[in-house]
C-alpha cells in the first residue's frame, strides 16, 4: 500500500512539474511514479531514517534526470536537515527546500536546477504522504471513539465532578471503574480550562450545567470522539497522535478541551467552519501551556500539546 501510494503521489508531483517546465507529462509522471514508489517502500519516517529515505530518493531522482547521484544524495538530505529549521507555512518551507536543495546541489558539483527539482519532489511526495498518515491516524482515532461511545452496556458507573456537571465513567465492562488518578487527571484539566483557558474557557464551562452533564467516558483504546452539541465524549488519556510519520503525545487538558468544545457547543473540525475547533481550543491552551496546533494535521508549536 504504502510503495503503491508513493507511485500515485509521484506520478502526479512529476507529471505536474513536467507541465510547469514544458516538459513531457507522460515521461514526468513515470519518473515520477518510480521515484515515489522508491520513496514509500522505502518508509519515510523521521529521525535517521527518513533523511536517509529522502537522501536516497534525492539521489535516484537526479540520475533519472541525467544527474550524479551524490549530487542529488547531498540537495534531498540537506534541505530535510536544514529544512527543519525552517518556520512558517508549507509554501515558505517549500521555496526555501528549493533554494538550499539547488545550493546544496551545486555545492557537490551537480546542477542548481536538478538540485532543486529533486529537493521539491522528495519535499512534495514526503509532505502529501505525511499528511495521509496523518489523515488516516485521525480517522483511526475517530472510529476507535464512535466504537466506544457506541458501546453503552460496556461502561462502569460514573463517578460526578463539579458538582454534578461532568459524570466520568469507564469503557470495558460495567463493572469498570474509574481510578482516583485519573479522576483526578480530569478534574485538573477541567480546572486548568476554567482558571486559565481565557474567554474561550469560560465559554466552554459556563456552558456546562447540572440539569444535563456531559457525559465524559474513559477508554484505553485510542478513541477520542464526541457528538456534537450531543453532551456525550469519550477520550484515552494517554493518547499518542501519528502526525507527519512521528508520534506525539498530547496532553489530557487538550484532548478533554477538544471533545468538550464539540459535544458541548457543536463545533466542527471541518477546514474552513467558522467554528473551528482546533482554533478554539488553541484559544484555550494559550493560558495553559502557550501552545498553539492552528490545523487539525498539525503538532503544537512550541513544545508539547
Amino acid at each position: 500500500m504504502a510503495v503503491a501510494n508513493g507511485a500515485a503521489i509521484g506520478a502526479i508531483t512529476g507529471a505536474a512539474g513536467a507541465a510547469a517546465n514544458g516538459g513531457n507529462v507522460f515521461k514526468g509522471a513515470l519518473k515520477g511514479a518510480f521515484s515515489g514508489a522508491v520513496f514509500g517502500g522505502a518508509g519515510g519516517g523521521a529521525g535517521l531514517e527518513g533523511l536517509l529515505t529522502e537522501a536516497v530518493v534525492g539521489g535516484t531522482m537526479s540520475v533519472i534526470q541525467g544527474g550524479k547521484f551524490g549530487a542529488g544524495f547531498l540537495s534531498a538530505g540537506f534541505s530535510r536537515v536544514a529544512g527543519g529549521f525552517v518556520k512558517g507555512d508549507s509554501l515558505r518551507r517549500a521555496i526555501s527546500t528549493v533554494i538550499i536543495g539547488g545550493t546544496a546541489a551545486r555545492l557537490g558539483g551537480g546542477k542548481f536546477k536538478n538540485g532543486a527539482i529533486s529537493a521539491s519532489f522528495t519535499f512534495a511526495v514526503s509532505t502529501i504522504a505525511e499528511h495521509m498518515t496523518s489523515v488516516q491516524s485521525a480517522q483511526e482515532g475517530l472510529s476507535a471513539g464512535a466504537t466506544v461511545l457506541s458501546d453503552i452496556g460496556n461502561y462502569g458507573e460514573g463517578r460526578a465532578i463539579l458538582g454534578g456537571k461532568i459524570i466520568v465513567s469507564k469503557h470495558g465492562s460495567s463493572s469498570a471503574t474509574v481510578s482516583d488518578a485519573e479522576l483526578a487527571t480530569v478534574q485538573g484539566a477541567f480546572d486548568n480550562i476554567a482558571t486559565k483557558g481565557g474567554s474561550n474557557g469560560r465559554q466552554l464551562m459556563e456552558s456546562l450545567s447540572v440539569g444535563r452533564p456531559l457525559e465524559l467516558i474513559l477508554n484505553s483504546s485510542g478513541g477520542n470522539s464526541a457528538g456534537r452539541s450531543n453532551y456525550r465524549m469519550t477520550v484515552d488519556l494517554s493518547t499518542h497522535v501519528n502526525i507527519k510519520s512521528s508520534l506525539y503525545r498530547f496532553s489530557p487538558t487538550r484532548i478533554i478541551a477538544h471533545e468538550a468544545t464539540h459535544a458541548v457547543l457543536g463545533y466542527s473540525d471541518r477546514p474552513y467552519s467558522a467554528n473551528k475547533v482546533v482554533n478554539f481550543t488553541d484559544g484555550i491552551m494559550k493560558g495553559i501551556n502557550g501552545s498553539v496546533r492552528g490545523d487539525y494535521y498539525n503538532v503544537c508549536r512550541p513544545g508539547s500539546c
